[in-house]
């Protein structure tokens, strides 16, 4: 007997080839920060300006962060209560973050001091602290803030040319002390 083979018929099909098409590369927005300022008060107000009697470069150690020297704030004078620098180029930046320390020292519960930035336009609140919610007297805390330029003026994509930042006292009386200390500013442009 003669064995049987069997071939299998012929098909048609070509194998496709597969082709492999790299996804577009979508770079990530370049950011650039800079270093504005680095203050720790020891050689005096170091550009900072005294708003009036309500302030003073305070040398009490124990309220300075780090150093002999730190800023005392006390009262709810409005601007003699308050401190203010004014910063140039600043349409380079689209947000700044600001760091620094502070201690408390005979803060009443609901007493605040406050943050706040000029774009051109007069005082606008970048953030506040209140007694009893944010910090507690006698220690030391840190704080960070971040200003959008897009949060003051949302159709604006950077600051105006020139800003000032102000940090001021908005407490009972003359007992009521904030010291600040190793304030450092960052600007970020996109």
């Amino acid at each position: 007997s003669t064995p049987t083979v069997s071939t299998p018929a012929p098909t048609n099909s070509t194998p496709t080839p597969t082709v492999s098409t790299p996804a577009p590369t979508v770079s990530a927005p370049t950011t650039t920060e800079t270093l504005l300022e680095d203050t720790n008060f020891e050689t005096g107000w170091e550009g900072w300006v005294d708003g009036g009697n309500d302030v003073r470069v305070s040398n009490f150690n124990q309220y300075c962060k780090s150093g002999q020297y730190c800023i005392r704030l006390r009262d709810n004078s409005g601007e003699k209560s308050s401190i203010t620098k004014q910063f140039e180029g600043m349409d380079r930046y689209s947000k700044l973050k600001v760091d620094f320390d502070y201690y408390s020292r005979g803060m009443h519960d609901g007493n605040d001091f406050f943050l706040e930035i000029n774009n051109g336009n007069g005082w606008l609140l970048a953030e506040d602290w209140i007694t009893g919610t944010d910090f507690e007297n006698n220690r030391f805390s840190e704080a960070t803030v971040q200003i959008l330029s897009a949060d003051i003026y949302p159709s604006v994509p950077t600051f105006n040319p020139t800003i000032k930042l102000r940090f001021r006292c908005d407490a009972k009386d003359n007992d009521t002390r904030i010291y600040i200390d190793d304030i450092t500013i960052w600007g970020y442009s996109y």
